[in-house]
């Protein structure tokens, strides 16, 4: 489900938005844990390896900015619309999209990462066969109501924008396997996620979170979680029941302590504690049998519990910059 690069350099890390991959069910996950030095800095890696512009930024161009209509107009031309399938506009400086769209009714994938879009037209919600929406690194900062109606959505790609919720209609999702919405302002994460029961993959770093809405523990089929460097002081016992998770990342935080229910967690292999207020190891850890990475780097660790050593499957553990 998850396809990894390894990105050298200071903004390297284990996300989401990487616009050249696209989700495929059925395949294996790929997570894989770094070494070495590189893997104590940046630990996971799955993100973009080419960006046209610094994060807020577009790049300049000679050209006028492109409204969106007339490369719709090109793609609807001539009755063609009605094979289109697949339709990728990423990495323009497109600004709006032309209501146009709502005739390409066969189209099952949306790109439009990396634009300058502020708003999308309501007439996308008429795409019904649509399972793919991409609309990573652009201005966004709400759903029209009509979005409701896009219940084959699989994947749902909005990082890089400027939300502040989870868009109402995504409740209607419940065929969503993957959900990114990384590097938003999003500052609560409320029950619009109750009925996503299919959801594989949920990533939510680089918010404005402080805690976690009890709900998660809805989604027991999440593999990969992520909701690092959010301001979450605390964790509910309701994440013990997702019980599928492979990895799990909770790094940049105000965390003190783990729930005991995470010991519930027998499928995890990856943790990322690191970056939090831990002054101990969780005793929930030594529980998690199946841990093969673990790292609790910058911490207020004074030393290494013997107990670590129960965790016969660990093959990696990054436990730099603490007091040990």
């Amino acid at each position: 489900n998850i396809k990894v690069r390894r990105k050298h350099g200071p903004e390297a890390e284990w996300s989401d938005d990487n616009p050249n991959e696209s989700y495929s069910e059925g395949s294996e996950e790929e997570i894989e844990a770094g070494s070495g030095s590189e893997a104590e800095q940046f630990d996971w890696t799955e993100d973009v390896v080419y960006y046209p512009a610094e994060e807020g930024e577009v790049e300049e161009s000679d050209s006028d900015s492109d409204d969106g209509g007339e490369t719709l107009t090109e793609v609807l031309s001539g009755g063609a619309h009605k094979y289109v399938e697949s339709l990728d506009l990423s990495y323009n400086l497109i600004s709006s999209i032309a209501p146009q769209v709502s005739a390409l009714r066969n189209l099952l994938s949306l790109r439009l990462s990396y634009n300058t879009l502020t708003l999308l037209p309501p007439e996308l919600g008429k795409l019904r066969s649509l399972t793919n929406l991409d609309i990573v690194g652009n201005r966004i900062s709400y759903f029209p109501n009509h979005f409701s109606a896009l219940t084959s959505l699989r994947v749902l790609k909005i990082s890089r924008n400027e939300f502040k919720l989870i868009p109402d209609c995504v409740r209607n999702f419940t065929s969503l396997r993957v959900l990114s919405a990384s590097r938003n302002k999003l500052v609560t994460l409320s029950s619009v996620l109750e009925g996503c029961i299919l959801l594989e993959q949920l990533w939510l770093q680089e918010n404005l979170l402080t805690s976690l809405h009890p709900m998660i523990g809805n989604l027991e089929r999440l593999n990969s979680l992520n909701f690092g460097r959010n301001a979450i002081t605390s964790i509910p016992p309701q994440l013990g029941s997702c019980v599928a998770l492979t990895a799990l990342g909770i790094y940049g935080n105000g965390l003190s302590r783990l729930p005991p229910s995470l010991k519930k967690l027998r499928y995890l292999q990856r943790l990322m504690i690191n970056h939090t207020e831990l002054l101990e190891i969780p005793e929930t850890i030594v529980f998690i049998r199946n841990l093969t990475y673990l790292n609790i780097s910058n911490n207020s660790l004074s030393e290494l519990s013997s107990e670590l050593g129960k965790i016969g499957s660990l093959r990696s553990l990054v436990a730099d910059n603490n007091k040990i």
